[in-house]
């Protein structure tokens, strides 16, 4: 774990209306459906950020299967049979996926990769297993962007060989170094969507993932909000 932080400091989370509409813009390029509503998400906001810590990696297969070993637990997704892929542009129902048989095409389990298909509430009990909780959306923000609050975590530039973009499978976890830039913590720009606390009882997804087609949902700021699972 990578602690960000000596004492509570003043954070603007969230993009400056200009970049909003520019990336409304550049939605609407790819999708004549986008709607400007999609990044109120977006809207900028002064928190105070109290000194935290952030795994250094994404939750690997073999960490999460050292939870389920020791606890018993069974995921969302095992408990109802099924889980969703997204090939060729849509989300495909796939019977049997789950944390243990991640891909609709039969694959070797990695140990090393990150662990995909749980749902908020798995994710929160596996934090609490740690004995740690899920980092609010704020906290995550930070730790991707820094004080300077780039846009992507590298600086405001766009650079495509510096993120996973429409690969086939994530990389393992850890591998995404230039994301340690300010706070330590790797993989925050792509490989999987990671959950982060709304509220009570509110969770939302930041960070983008390998199967994205399109460098805006590689932005810092960006943020899928109220996903149920």
């Amino acid at each position: 774990q990578m602690l960000l932080g000596s004492a509570s400091r003043r954070f603007t989370a969230g993009s400056t209306a200009r970049q909003i509409a520019s990336t409304y813009v550049r939605c609407r390029e790819l999708d004549p459906e986008c709607q400007l509503e999609w990044y109120d998400s977006e809207t900028e906001r002064e928190v105070l950020l109290k000194p935290f810590r952030l795994g250094a990696t994404e939750v690997t297969v073999a960490e999460f299967a050292e939870f389920v070993q020791a606890s018993g637990y069974v995921t969302d997704a095992e408990k109802l049979g099924y889980s969703f892929d997204f090939r060729d542009g849509a989300w495909r129902d796939g019977r049997g996926l789950s944390w243990r048989r991640p891909y609709l095409v039969d694959r070797p389990l990695a140990q090393d990769l990150p662990v995909v298909h749980i749902s908020s509430a798995d994710a929160a009990a596996y934090c609490l297993w740690r004995g740690g909780r899920l980092p609010t959306a704020e906290e995550w923000e930070y730790a991707a962007r820094g004080p300077e609050r780039r846009i992507y975590t590298w600086g405001d530039a766009w650079d495509p060989t510096l993120a996973p973009l429409q690969t086939a499978l994530p990389q393992p976890a850890g591998s995404l170094e230039q994301d340690a830039f300010f706070s330590g913590v790797t993989d925050l720009t792509g490989n999987v969507w990671e959950w982060v606390r709304l509220g009570e009882g509110r969770f939302g997804l930041n960070g983008g993932s390998h199967r994205e087609s399109d460098r805006i949902n590689m932005r810092t700021a960006v943020r899928r909000d109220e996903v149920p699972n």
